[in-house]
C-alpha cells in the first residue's frame, strides 16, 4: 500500500494542475484576423477593411480589437476598434476602421504602399472576446499575406 501512495499522489497532483490550466487556446482555436483592403478616403484618412474568421461551431462577440500593421516589412501604424461586433459560428465578420500612422516616416511608407495597388503585410492583432456576462478574455491573432491597396 505504501508503494502505491507516492505514484497515486503524483497522479492526483498532475490532474489537479491540468484542471487549473486556461482553456482559452481551445476556445479561440482557429480564429483568424486578416487584412482585406487599405484605401485612401477623400478626406485623407486611410481606411482598413479587415475580417475575423471563425471556423468553430460557437459564435463569438468581439468587444474590442487593436491591430498593428506592417507593410513590406515596415511598421506603418495601428488601429483600435472599440465597437463590439459578432462573429457568427462557422462564418466571418468584416470591419472597417481608420488607420493611424505613428510618424511622418510611417505615413510616407503607407503612401508608397497605397500607390502600388498591393502590398505584403504582417498583422499583429490583440482581440478581446466576451466570455460570460462582462468577463473578457484577450488573445493574439497574427497573420501575414498580401493586401489590396489604393483609392476607393
Amino acid at each position: 500500500m505504501k508503494k502505491l501512495f507516492a505514484p497515486l499522489l503524483l497522479a492526483l497532483g498532475v490532474l489537479f494542475v491540468a484542471g487549473c490550466s486556461s482553456n482559452m487556446q481551445i476556445i479561440t482555436a482557429g480564429l483568424r484576423a486578416e487584412l482585406l483592403r487599405l484605401q485612401r478616403l477623400p478626406g485623407g484618412d486611410v481606411q482598413v477593411t479587415w475580417k475575423v474568421s471563425n471556423p468553430n461551431v460557437v459564435p463569438y462577440v468581439i468587444t474590442r480589437a487593436n491591430l498593428k500593421i506592417s507593410l513590406e516589412g515596415k511598421a506603418v501604424g495601428e488601429l483600435t476598434e472599440p465597437r463590439r461586433f459578432a462573429v457568427p459560428a462557422q462564418n466571418l465578420a468584416e470591419q472597417t476602421s481608420v488607420l493611424s500612422a505613428a510618424s511622418v516616416t510611417d505615413a510616407a511608407l503607407l503612401e508608397q504602399a497605397l500607390s502600388r495597388g498591393s502590398a505584403s503585410y504582417d498583422l499583429n492583432a490583440t482581440i478581446w472576446i466576451l466570455m460570460l456576462e462582462d468577463k473578457e478574455e484577450k488573445f493574439r491573432a497574427d497573420a501575414s499575406g498580401t493586401v489590396v491597396t489604393g483609392a476607393p
